[in-house]
């Protein structure tokens, strides 16, 4: 492939990685959300277990029902707020896990193999083919992957013995 037509499936291909990166941040920070919802969730459960107490309050109470009914109702609320706000979460995760998985397997894509199907690499792999470090696709991935080495081999050292 020569370097006009890699340059114009570059171009090509920008926008729908714009996107996969925005999918791929909220993939990202969802183990982060999860353990925040759940945080959330386990603390809203008391008011719950109070709720509880007061259900069996009205279910008992021959005055007041109203007033019982009010308290357990008030009690549950950010439980449920936890919950709800939970799923939404989930959704928009899995909705981006989904729309991910559509960019990569998108026909624009073609030029890149699958396993640089994502917005780091790509735009590694960009930077090198329109500033001229590199004139070909195969240039660009041993870039990439020499790139890639090095970065391990930083991490490595900069780790602590054990």
């Amino acid at each position: 492939m020569e370097k006009e037509e890699l340059l114009q499936r570059i171009n090509k291909s920008v926008p729908l990685m714009a996107e996969l990166a925005k999918a791929e941040n909220v993939i990202a920070d969802y183990p982060k959300v999860k353990s925040k919802a759940y945080k959330w969730i386990m603390l809203s459960l008391w008011p719950a277990f109070l709720g509880i107490l007061f259900l069996v309050g009205f279910l008992t109470a021959t005055e007041d029902k109203l007033k019982f009914f009010l308290i357990t109702l008030i009690l549950f609320v950010p439980t449920t707020l936890a919950i709800v706000a939970f799923i939404k979460k989930k959704q928009k995760y899995d909705e981006a896990v989904k729309k991910s998985k559509d960019i990569e397997n998108d026909p624009t894509l073609s030029w890149l193999p699958i396993s640089y199907r994502n917005s780091y690499a790509f735009s590694y792999i960009s930077d090198c083919i329109t500033s001229g470090r590199a004139d070909t696709l195969k240039e660009a991935l041993n870039d990439f992957e020499a790139y890639q080495k090095n970065l391990l081999l930083a991490a490595s050292l900069n780790r602590p013995l054990s």
